[in-house]
């Protein structure tokens, strides 16, 4: 893994997300994906991370949202350190 992404505004992951080094969304972000692995690299989310359509699970060296975890029922494992 070496590509990192980056993103500005709202977003929606809408399908697995994987073989990036690092992920940075700043902005509120809708994760209908049900996993974002980037290995050992960081995953930030710099705003709301809402959680749809069932269980999420952020695999990462570290996973950091600044900002709420809207769950609406659906349940977050994070593989990793949290910081949430």
């Amino acid at each position: 893994m070496n590509a990192s992404a980056s993103a500005r505004g709202s977003t929606t992951q809408a399908d697995t997300v994987s073989g990036l080094a690092s992920l940075q969304v700043d902005g509120n972000t809708t994760l209908n994906a049900g996993s974002v692995n980037t290995g050992t690299g960081a995953q930030d989310y710099n705003g709301d991370l809402t959680l749809a359509g069932g269980a999420k699970t952020l695999t990462a060296s570290a996973a950091r949202v600044d900002g709420n975890v809207v769950g609406g029922g659906n349940g977050l494992t994070v593989a990793g350190a949290a910081t949430l």
